[in-house]
């Protein structure tokens, strides 16, 4: 009997074995012909993977920006054309490999050594890189909103022995602390910190966009934030109002440089090209740089686009009073006034209207405490009733353009608080509405050349995104 039941469960037993041996054969036939189908992947080093990277950034087609909205009557306007600029000139990038890039912003309550955690700088290598930035500025005062840009040759994010550089610089525009790898005596990694420093590279950008409504909104649809429209703002507004000479179907074409760091935008640098084509409007400048470093936009003539003296003296201040005849508000009886007043609250900043010497600084009866500047091409301006004078200032004192001189008051003889302006061409007062427009000092003839060499590339670029968009059926 125990001979049949032996038997009877090595019968049962035998479909079970067969079963198993059946779906075996079928995992390994799947795993044959799924090696056989895919194609061997030969090793790739990191100097091919960043060369062919380079490469396919290079050879790429720069986007179209349009704005995706409704079908309104700005549909019908030529869309935005952005191409990066070395593609607008002809130029190719060299497929150099490229290091491995990281950023990271310093948080509220960070210290430096939270910070590089992020950017997986840790170990031996954090050390010493902290030791470097100390012998320039405390690492615990390092601020929130400060951004770290680090280079790294392995691609590794846990390869802390490849940085290379580190980068940390101020949210805002300027430049940083740089924290450079070096070789040390004994042949080992050493760093050291030295001033300056951009978080990221710059990079050079040509766009140009339709007008849609205002300034802020056309360039928002074409696809850049509010930082650019500030830049571009600034520059338009030297020569036209932005409130009135806005007009839909308008193009501005701009050549700007941005940040750029780890494939993303850090910040918009500056304009340094600009062309305005309007109904109400034409207009087309370049930035130049003299000797002494100062930086201007001119026309292509080399002639000023900046007036000489800056309109908003008082910022947010109204005008109340105008130049010429008037019933004096106090005296009762009609005085001539003698320039322009500009009422704001008591304490409001002063502007300096261009740059000067500061002739004088006193407290005159009426005129309360004032202050007068002695511009170039015979011209100076006044400045009354104001409450105090700015700190350090006194006669003698170089001001430039735009500084802060005194805060808005009513000292003197004056009804409320208000800033009383007053300009004077050869020693008789002339209507400051009207000086407003005169224009600045140009490019000096014995600059002209170099002037014009300089910027030669800039409106070429300028020009010839037109013939792109035109190329590419845009127009």
């Amino acid at each position: 009997m125990l001979g049949r039941m032996q038997s009877r469960s090595t019968a049962s037993a035998l479909p079970s074995l067969a079963a198993a041996a059946v779906v075996l054969l079928v995992v390994i036939a799947n795993g044959w012909w799924w090696w056989s189908q895919e194609a061997s992947i030969a090793p790739m080093d990191l100097v091919a993977r960043l060369t062919v990277l380079r490469q396919d950034r290079a050879g790429a087609e720069p986007e179209d920006v349009v704005a995706e909205v409704e079908k309104r009557a700005w549909e019908k306007l030529p869309p935005a054309v952005e191409v990066p600029a070395d593609r607008l000139s002809g130029r190719s990038l060299p497929p150099t490999p490229l290091p491995e890039e990281r950023v990271a912003q310093v948080g509220q309550g960070d210290t430096l050594d939270h910070a590089l955690d992020r950017l997986f700088i840790h170990g031996e290598a954090k050390r010493k890189v902290i030791e470097a930035y100390r012998t320039l500025h405390d690492p615990r005062l390092i601020r929130p909103g400060q951004r770290l840009f680090a280079q790294f040759s392995a691609a590794s994010p846990m390869d802390a022995d490849g940085l290379l550089s580190l980068v940390i610089a101020p949210e805002s525009r300027g430049e940083g602390v740089s924290v450079v790898r070096v070789v040390g005596e004994n042949g080992g990694a050493q760093f050291r910190a030295r001033p300056g420093g951009l978080p990221g590279h710059m990079h050079r950008q040509v766009l140009r966009c339709s007008i849609t409504g205002g300034l802020e909104l056309s360039l928002e649809r074409c696809g850049h934030g509010r930082g650019l429209s500030l830049l571009v703002a600034a520059l338009l507004s030297l020569r036209m109002d932005l409130r009135s000479d806005l007009k839909m179907g308008d193009q501005v074409r701009v050549v700007f440089d941005e940040l750029v760091a780890a494939d993303q935008r850090i910040r918009y640098e500056r304009v340094v090209g600009l062309h305005y084509t309007g109904k109400k409007v034409n207009l087309i400048g370049a930035s130049w740089e003299d000797a002494k470093g100062r930086v201007a936009f001119f026309s292509p003539s080399g002639a000023a686009l900046e007036p000489m003296f800056v309109r908003d003296l008082v910022y947010g201040a109204r005008l109340t009073s105008v130049f010429g005849m008037r019933m004096h508000p106090i005296l009762r009886k009609l005085k001539p006034h003698l320039g322009i007043d500009l009422a704001a609250p008591t304490g409001t900043p002063i502007r300096a209207a261009s740059a000067g010497v500061l002739v004088a600084r006193q407290h005159a009866g009426a005129a309360g405490k004032l202050v007068r500047i002695r511009h170039s091409a015979g011209f100076s301006s006044e400045y009354f009733h104001m409450s105090r004078f700015a700190r350090g200032l006194y006669p003698g004192n170089k001001v430039r353009r735009g500084q802060i001189i005194g805060y808005v008051g009513t000292t003197g003889r004056s009804t409320a608080p208000h800033l009383h302006f007053g300009v004077r061409k050869g020693g008789v007062h002339v209507d400051p509405l009207t000086a407003f427009d005169t224009p600045g000092k140009s490019v000096p003839a014995r600059d002209l050349a170099e002037f014009k060499a300089s910027v030669a590339p800039i409106l070429a670029l300028l020009d010839r995104i037109v013939v792109v968009a035109k190329e590419r059926g845009l127009d």
